[in-house]
């Protein structure tokens, strides 16, 4: 009845990833002028959610 649903995430997901690298790519610039602690940890949590989007793509049953 339902359509089967792509476990490994589907356009979504993509997009998620694409944002996530523009804005890892700014935070570094950021980082290099601005070197604060909050800026480098803003730039681990973004670093740590695109791996876990990553992995969520590559082991969708996992």
């Amino acid at each position: 009845m339902y359509p089967r649903r792509n476990p490994g995430g589907g356009v979504f997901t993509i997009l998620l990833i694409f944002c996530l690298c523009i804005l890892i790519f700014y935070q570094i610039i950021i980082t290099l002028i601005l070197p604060f602690r909050f800026n480098v940890f803003i730039l681990l949590v973004e670093v740590f959610i695109l791996f876990w989007l990553l992995f969520k793509i590559v082991y969708p049953h996992y």
